[in-house]
């Protein structure tokens, strides 16, 4: 029988940070483009900024470069759906955290779908769940990987194609308690 271990979870996560942002200025050096972690805000919730503020800070210190979007929060669907797929359509961003909830006059799936798979580090599309419940290569969503005590693993596979650092960023987010600041993908 084997013993429980206590993980520690700051450790884990600084040292993957620490890495994270050693891959990110390789791939910047490689490439003349820094990684860009998109956020989406709508409204002023003071839970919601505070968590935005956590995720900038932790793109950050990761190398990452973070570009916030704060919308009024009388934004439409279909405001927020035309600034999600601006992003999604954008070179310079390499993923999209749409902070939720959204308010209760928004469609948020109409919100998530807007968000092009290869960029929803979040693992909240429709494709990224299929993704995730067949075991296919994509962004996981992390709650369910940290529920599941996934989060206990420090590899992660990608998506060919897809920036080698953003799983070790996930991957961190998913051990420290902060399930949305990076990406996992499966």
């Amino acid at each position: 029988m084997s013993q429980a271990q206590l993980m520690d979870g700051a450790g884990l996560a600084r040292r993957i940070v620490e890495e994270t942002a050693k891959r990110a200025a390789a791939l910047t050096g490689r490439t003349g483009t820094a990684p860009c972690l998109a956020t989406v805000l709508v409204g002023e919730d003071p839970a919601s900024v505070t968590y935005v503020r956590m995720k900038q800070n932790r793109s950050r210190k990761a190398g990452i470069e973070s570009r916030h979007v704060a919308l009024p929060a009388d934004t439409t669907t279909a405001e927020l759906v035309d600034t999600l797929k601006a992003l999604s359509g954008d070179p310079t961003v390499h993923g999209i955290l749409l902070q939720h909830p959204v308010g209760p006059h928004i469609d948020e799936r109409a919100a998530f779908e807007a968000i092009a798979p290869e960029k929803d580090v979040d693992g909240v599309t429709l494709s990224s769940y299929s993704a995730m419940s067949f075991g296919l290569p994509g962004f996981v969503s992390c709650t369910p990987v940290a529920s599941c005590g996934s989060s206990t693993s420090t590899t992660s596979t990608r998506r060919a194609g897809a920036p080698s650092w953003w799983g070790a960023a996930r991957s961190s987010a998913s051990r420290s308690g902060c399930c949305c600041s990076a990406a996992t993908r499966r």
